[in-house]
């Protein structure tokens, strides 16, 4: 190598030194390829080229936890506010199914947002984060879950919104309904030694003991229901199970005669 001294411009390596880079940054290189494991995925995504398949495939794998994340998050605050706000269509309520109950919403949205926080390229300290809320929301599940086996109402959420529909509805039932449903909507049949037999949904049906019987028969009730055409509608399902016993005809005159003491009242 030539003195730096006697160069023009000491900036501007000599040939020797050049030479000397150059072996050093090819070693480094070659160090670095051979310490990192080249990524199959991003290989086997450019080989199959923007736009193909496994392309679109491999972006969308790719973007997925970000969109869902998102998506999920949106349909529970939508659920969270219909409850808030009281606007069943809002929370769920949509070709009258049944309205998403809050507390799942609130649980599977912070689940979502874990989602977010955990997804790659970010930091540790928000991958940490994640990790939290997930631990934290499980753990509330949990305890959510075995109060509710317990028969412990931890928070007050509003009607039947900590549970499905069908556990508010027999709720209901159990509250405001004068005496007990018995064998109505069981299966009712019979079954021998070689266990065949045959059984039928017990809906219009009737228990007779001695001189007592008990009549069942009920209606769907549905958010356009009208009480009393439902009300009808049950009636008119007693009236063969009153022929047979022969009391339809006072059954039916006392149903016309508190119709139209009904009517009469203001």
């Amino acid at each position: 190598m030539s003195d730096p001294d006697e160069r023009v411009d000491r900036n501007i390596p000599d040939p020797e030194e050049l030479r000397l880079y150059r072996g050093r940054i090819v070693e480094a290189a070659a160090r670095a390829a051979s310490e990192q494991q080249p990524d199959a995925d991003a290989i086997w995504t450019e080989d199959s080229g923007p736009g193909s398949y496994r392309w679109l495939w491999a972006k969308w794998t790719e973007r997925a936890p970000t969109v869902l994340g998102w998506a999920t998050i949106a349909v529970c605050f939508s659920a969270v506010a219909g409850w808030f706000l009281d606007l069943p269509w809002l929370a769920g309520a949509i070709l009258r199914g049944p309205e998403f109950p809050v507390a799942s919403a609130l649980m599977i949205g912070a689940l979502a947002g874990a989602l977010l926080l955990l997804r790659a390229g970010n930091s540790g300290t928000t991958k940490r984060i994640g990790q939290g809320v997930a631990w934290v929301t499980l753990g509330v599940a949990l305890m959510l879950l075995v109060a509710d086996l317990a028969g412990i109402e931890v928070f007050d959420w509003g009607a039947g919104s900590m549970v499905a529909p069908t556990t508010a509805a027999l709720e209901f039932i159990r509250t405001h309904e004068p005496i007990p449903r018995g064998w109505y909507a069981s299966p009712i049949g019979w079954l021998d030694a070689h266990l065949d037999g045959e059984f039928a949904v017990g809906i219009r049906s009737a228990v007779a003991d001695e001189r007592r019987v008990w009549l069942y028969a009920g209606a769907g009730i549905v958010g356009d229901s009208l009480p009393e055409k439902e009300w009808r509608e049950t009636a008119l399902k007693f009236m063969p199970m009153l022929r047979a016993l022969g009391a339809a005809e006072v059954v039916d005159r006392g149903t016309k005669s508190e119709e139209r003491r009904a009517r009469s009242d203001p």
